[in-house]
């Protein structure tokens, strides 16, 4: 006959061990991405080795295998998370001042990861940021609206518009990030916003 507590206490004990080995591979992911971090602002990425993130993140080099392929898996895979996240906000967000801020937000919250990644030449984190912006602008549910903002802003062709705001607005925000995002999502979102007039977007 089955002993109806004794299914209960396995599967309470299954689960409380499923909870123990993710929590555990959480914080071994955390450790790797906190000596990246320290290993990117004392040293190039092309010279840091999957032996030097073990021994600053204090695991083996199983443990790493475990989770990344190598070290180029590795920030592919945290600038993958850094877009998954913008791109969310963007959807979650139709206010442009609120996007703003919240995008912001975010990447002052994660400022020692943006700037480490950001001082890799590998990764070149400043055009994935315009690239991100530009997958956004033009993709087939936002084109219009961008079509419609670049000729309220700008008197020159759409092509040569599209370039002169995504760099206007990748370098505010690469500056920041490299100054150490000293002002403000606030400050910066009402910088960003006195610089084209964006009440065109309200197509």
């Amino acid at each position: 006959r089955l002993n109806i507590k004794a299914i209960i206490n396995y599967q309470q004990s299954v689960h409380l061990r499923s909870v123990m080995v993710q929590n555990r591979q959480t914080a071994t992911k955390q450790h790797i991405r906190e000596a990246l971090i320290q290993l990117l602002l004392e040293e190039k990425f092309e010279t840091i080795s999957v032996s030097k993130l073990c021994q600053r993140a204090g695991i083996n080099r199983g443990t790493f295998y475990l989770h990344y392929l190598d070290k180029f898996d590795l920030i592919e895979t945290l600038k993958e998370e850094i877009i998954s996240q913008l791109r969310k906000n963007f959807e979650e967000t139709t206010n442009t001042h609120d996007l703003i801020i919240t995008n912001l937000s975010y990447l002052q919250q994660n400022h020692d990861l943006i700037y480490a990644v950001s001082q890799s030449h590998y990764l070149n984190f400043r055009e994935t940021i315009r690239e991100f912006m530009l997958s956004i602008l033009t993709n087939e549910q936002h084109r219009l609206q961008t079509e419609y903002f670049l000729k309220e802003n700008f008197t020159i062709s759409e092509k040569y518009a599209l370039e002169v705001f995504l760099s206007s607005i990748e370098g505010i925000i690469s500056l920041w990030i490299s100054s150490g995002t000293k002002e403000t999502p606030e400050e910066m979102t009402n910088m960003i916003l006195q610089t084209f007039d964006y009440d065109a977007w309200r197509l």
